[in-house]
């Protein structure tokens, strides 16, 4: 989603050392953008220090480390712009008085050349001489989204996060930032032991990707700083194989879910289950752990076949309801969705065919158990309300719904559903509310079918997709998607209305001979 709340400062937009003026004031619409007074802080009186500028590759191949030398010690800022595109500029700073910086660029193009320049934030002020670095060319397995547009209407958000694998070439998948113009500015490869079913969360409060899944002994919930890469996989407690699968999100209270495969028996058979713990980073302790075995043996889970997965749980989530905390988990195999007690680990309702539910579309009118969501992968939940990619495996459709679930009554209200011609993908997929009356839909793919990776915006008044990505060939595969702001993740000018206004302020100190 597009990132709301408190500004506070992103590492990839300044230095190594945190200075106390870094932290910050509502914006109302961005979480991490530059400051925008009248004047430009951090200005130093009669200081006119002589620069110098140095680059250096950063860990991967567009990000660049800055080391700026400032005698005597002044704070600063620098700007990077690439040749020939005047509105490539990304603007760092650190507002500490010293006289070494460490400053990081995060989110260059790939295979281009920018000059980059430092400045004093003085009074009369100062500038190095200017650098260029040449950024090299992304993996040779990856390729530029093509981007459809509709004329008068923007998207939402300037950057998506997507897993990708270009099938029989990667013998890995990655975790990748692209931009509105579909190019990558920030790429992770994943471990080869991974495959490309792996959840991977921008988190504002922390300024990090939380990924998880994979079908994976490594698909534990893990820590990524846009910088550093690996900060901390979370070190939860051996549990059946540690195979971890399909999803894993961070809690608005740090919490950590994560979701696995784990050994369900029932008499002389044994098939594999899910397991879901909420991991506390804090403590270093699982605050709470459901095994679908408790499930089968209260009745509420028929037993599986003997050697498979028999539930194939792949979205979970855990909200504060009035009535308490509620566990949610999708059973793509049984076409099931759950609501299930914390506190208690009792199941409070399970929505699918045949289990005795009233569905109605929007205005009342009757449905049948047949529009039902047929298998999901993806979900989202507001209150009572669920968007859902419902995978119809049995329509031969997939479908973006939200639907009002009322337990009391017995009750399931589709609200709303979209779809398009050759619109089908019988595994994965995935949808997430923009907050602003738009969806964004994954059409994603797996390899079970030859379709190309599909990324939408849709309005959900008109229905009307306002932006496609679409991947250029059809053996890209992919699982789910998410939309962020345009201050949300790099130090774009361009894409951060409170930066540009910041690069405008310093404007007179980059124009120094």
């Amino acid at each position: 989603m597009v990132g709301i709340g408190a500004w506070v400062w992103l590492s990839a937009c300044g230095g190594d050392e945190v200075g106390t003026d870094r932290t910050g004031h509502e914006t109302g619409t961005t979480d991490n953008t530059g400051v925008t007074p009248t004047e430009p802080t951090g200005l130093v009186e009669d200081c006119h220090p002589e620069l110098t500028i140095t680059p250096t590759p950063g860990p991967t191949g567009t990000l660049l480390r800055l080391d700026v030398t400032s005698i005597p010690a002044a704070p600063v800022a620098a700007r990077c712009v690439a040749a020939e595109s005047a509105d490539e500029v990304l603007l760092v700073e650190d507002p500490t008085v010293a006289e070494t910086h460490e400053l990081h660029v995060i989110g260059l193009l790939a295979d281009r050349d920018y000059t980059c320049r430092a400045v004093a934030v003085c009074s009369p002020g100062a500038a190095s001489p200017s650098v260029v670095h040449h950024t090299p060319p992304p993996p040779s397995t990856f390729s530029r989204f093509d981007i459809e547009r509709v004329p008068g209407l923007t998207e939402t958000g300037a950057y998506t996060l997507t897993q990708w694998r270009r099938q029989q070439q990667d013998t890995a998948p990655w975790m990748i930032v692209w931009d509105r113009e579909g190019r990558p500015r920030w790429w992770m490869e994943m471990s080869t032991t991974m495959n490309v079913a792996f959840e991977a969360l921008w988190d504002p409060a922390t300024q990090t990707i939380l990924y998880g899944g994979g079908r994976s002994d490594l698909g534990t919930p893990t820590t990524v700083d846009l910088w550093q890469g690996i900060v901390e996989p979370a070190p939860l407690p051996l549990w059946g194989a540690n195979d971890f699968h399909h999803d894993a999100k961070r809690l608005e209270d740090g919490r950590m879910l994560s979701l696995q495969a784990v050994p369900n028996s029932l008499g002389p058979l044994s098939w594999e289950g899910f397991g879901i713990r909420l991991w506390n980073p804090v403590e270093s302790r699982v605050d709470y752990e459901l095994d679908s075995q408790t499930l089968v043996d209260a009745g509420k889970l028929p037993p599986g076949l003997a050697g498979l997965d028999a539930y194939h749980a792949n979205w979970v989530d855990l909200k504060e309801t009035p009535d308490g905390a509620v566990l949610y988990v999708s059973l793509y195999t049984l076409k099931w969705l759950l609501a299930i007690d914390v506190e208690t680990s009792e199941v409070l309702w399970t929505l699918g065919s045949g289990l005795g539910w009233n569905v109605v579309d929007a205005d009342g009118t009757p449905l049948t158990d047949d529009d039902l969501p047929q298998a999901l992968h993806g979900a989202e939940v507001r209150g009572d309300e669920f968007l859902v990619y419902d995978n119809g495996v049995q329509r031969l459709e997939s479908r973006a719904e939200r639907w009002r679930i009322d337990p009391t009554t017995r009750t399931a209200t589709r609200l709303w559903w979209w779809t398009e011609p050759d619109w089908f993908e019988p595994v994965v997929g995935d949808i997430d509310d923009l907050g602003n009356s738009r969806v964004l839909i994954t059409q994603a793919v797996t390899g079970y079918t030859r379709h190309h990776l599909r990324i939408v915006e849709v309005d959900t008044a008109t229905k009307q997709v306002v932006n496609r990505m679409v991947a250029t060939s059809n053996n890209i595969g992919g699982y789910r998607a998410e939309r962020y702001g345009g201050c949300d993740l790099f130090c774009h000018a361009r894409e951060c209305p409170e930066l540009a206004a910041r690069d405008a302020e310093l404007e007179h100190l980059f124009a120094l001979p």
